[in-house]
């Protein structure tokens, strides 16, 4: 990748982060705003007392404007994440409902914290009556061999591995 598209992919991609976006947009604004009032207020009025009067009323304008822009900046992309994280729920409220009809039951391995995250069904499969097992308890079951092993190899790619109840 040469230098002009590695800078063109950064660029995007951080228009794309809402905190940057945000920080970009205001500076902008602010810097436009700052060069050209002063010059439009510098035109329009030449006594230095009327031009003084002009800056704080200027610094007023700039205020609530910036707050306005923020707020509907902010507002915009937390529309988006809420829909987003509707989605996920109702992705995950009927991904159980499929385990839930199939007998099946699933477990998430943290491989950094080394803790195991288990739903219902494999709480009750597994014996454990917590939703969070540390490693070392799943370690000393011998009769969950295959989870053991699933664990143990840690395999990065592992992250959901469904198993049937018997």
């Amino acid at each position: 990748m040469n230098f002009k598209v590695k800078t063109k992919y950064f660029f995007k991609k951080l228009i794309k982060t809402t905190h940057y976006r945000i920080s970009i947009i205001y500076l902008i604004i602010s810097i436009l705003w700052i060069i050209y009032s002063d010059q439009i207020a510098a035109q329009l009025f030449t006594s230095y007392e009327t031009f003084q009067q002009i800056q704080s009323i200027k610094g007023l304008l700039f205020v609530i404007a910036t707050a306005i822009l923020i707020f509907f900046l902010i507002r915009n992309d937390y529309k988006t994440i809420k829909i987003q994280n509707e989605q996920i729920k109702e992705s995950k409220r009927k991904m159980q409902v499929a385990f839930d009809a199939g007998d099946i039951g699933m477990y998430h391995y943290d491989f950094d914290n080394e803790k195991l995250y288990l739903d219902n069904k494999s709480k009750l499969y597994f014996k454990f009556n917590i939703n969070t097992v540390e490693i070392d308890e799943v370690q000393n079951i011998n009769c969950h061999v295959s989870l053991v092993t699933d664990i143990v190899t840690k395999n990065k790619d592992l992250k959901i591995t469904p198993f049937e109840l018997r």
